[in-house]
Order: structure tokens, then sequence, then C-alpha cells
């Protein structure tokens, strides 16, 4: 049995040689399909390695040094701030 792209199943008779091509299309489709699958699958790279690639730990240190550093400032200036406006 097949189907029509509409979704309504089509009634093959068995005699009839187009039944037997039409049955090998789609059998070949399939295969077609499954192979690709699997072509696609093992071209995709692993997660793992793509992860571990893009940053180095010498960016990382530089990035936690620098957020820390400015959470630093902006703390520092608003204490110096608070006591420049106080002592006033």
């Amino acid at each position: 049995m097949g189907s029509s792209p509409s979704g309504i199943q089509q009634s093959y008779n068995p005699y009839d040689a187009r039944t037997r091509v039409a049955e090998a299309a789609e059998k070949r489709d399939g295969e077609l399909a499954r192979e690709k699958r699997v072509q696609e699958l093992k071209d995709r790279p692993v997660a793992g390695r793509a992860a571990q690639s893009e940053t180095s730990p010498l960016e990382v240190i530089f990035y936690v040094g620098s957020a820390f550093l400015i959470v630093m400032a902006v703390g520092l200036g608003a204490v110096w701030l608070l006591l420049k406006y106080i002592d006033a």
C-alpha cells in the first residue's frame, strides 16, 4: 500500500506491473533516505570536541579577570561618591 501526497491511502492491483514498479520506487526512496541520514550523522562534528576548541583557558581567565575589575571599579566608585557627598 502506498500513500499519496494528500495522505489518502491508495490501493494497488497486485497483478499490475506498475504496482511492482511503484513498490520498488518506494523501497528505493526509503533506502536512499536512510543512507542520507546515516551520512549526515557521520559528517556531523562531535559536540564535545567542538565546544572544547572554541575557548582557551587563558581567554576564560581574561574575561573573568575583566569582569572582576569592572565590578570592583564600580563598587569602589560608588563608595568614593558616597564618602565624598556625605562628608561635604
